[in-house]
């Protein structure tokens, strides 16, 4: 069983959260461990410190972490559309803002918690291009009928079809508005009717920040009056060596 620290200050022990400047000996003990979390082979990505109290309690300490090294690596997200094979065409693409192929056959499902606020861009393997100024836009749904555009602005989020190749928008990848609802589709527009786009790709990228590191003071590893047991998770194995503080403190009323 795992007790989570969050917040400034979390307790194990019971107890609640203390003023540090009022941390002094000997009611009151604080210290800093140091790991590092490498990217050998095999190396783990959770790591247990037994941290034992300089001075040992009267009695059995409340304990908390204070803070822990503020380290964020970018995660990224991937939506198919389409995921590649032969490529498919869309018949006269209309100049209206039509859904992808005239059908709903390629609409997916968001994954990603709303609190990450990813940069996200839809990626395009453009075969034969379509109709000067012809583009792609991404829409979502909470109910698969009612659709709105997943970025504010589309001048610079839409990706243009109108030259084979690989297409994305102006700016590659954009800010995405909160999305609490789980529909994704695919829209067109600005086609004339005649000319027909064919498309091997199409996918959603998104980048997102999140904390590398979180720390847990192990509550199946019973505290006592002379240590406690820290158990610091890393997100995945890193690609260069990542140190990591983890400042505690550890106190009796």
């Amino acid at each position: 069983m795992l007790l989570v620290i969050g917040g400034l200050l979390g307790t194990a022990g019971g107890g609640g959260a203390i003023s540090t400047s009022f941390c002094v000996m000997p009611l009151c003990q604080q210290g800093t461990e140091h790991l590092t979390f490498n990217p050998t082979p095999g190396s783990p990505a959770v790591q247990f410190v037994t941290v034992t109290f300089p001075t040992p309690f009267t009695k059995v300490p409340t304990v908390g972490i204070l803070n822990v090294t503020s380290i964020t690596v970018t995660m990224d997200n991937t939506y198919f559309f389409q995921a590649g094979g032969s490529a498919t065409t869309w018949p006269a693409m209309p100049a209206a803002l039509t859904e992808l192929y005239g059908n709903s056959q390629h609409e997916i499902v968001w994954e990603m918690p709303n609190e990450a606020r990813p940069n996200c861009g839809l990626i395009v393997q453009v075969v034969n291009p379509g109709f000067a100024g012809s583009k792609l836009r991404v829409q979502y749904s909470s109910d698969l009928s009612t659709w709105a555009n997943v970025f504010s602005d589309t001048t610079v989020s839409d990706v243009p079809i109108d030259t084979a190749g690989l297409a994305t928008s102006l700016d590659a990848f954009d800010p995405i508005i909160p999305l609490p609802v789980p529909f994704l589709r695919v829209v067109g527009l600005g086609g004339n009717g005649i000319a027909s786009p064919s498309f091997t790709i199409l996918e959603f990228v998104c980048h997102f920040l999140s904390a590398y590191v979180n720390a847990v003071i192990r509550a199946d590893f019973p505290t006592t009056k002379t240590q406690f047991r820290i158990e610091i998770d890393g997100l995945m194995i890193p690609d260069n060596p990542k140190n990591v503080d983890v400042t505690w403190i550890a106190y009796i009323s």
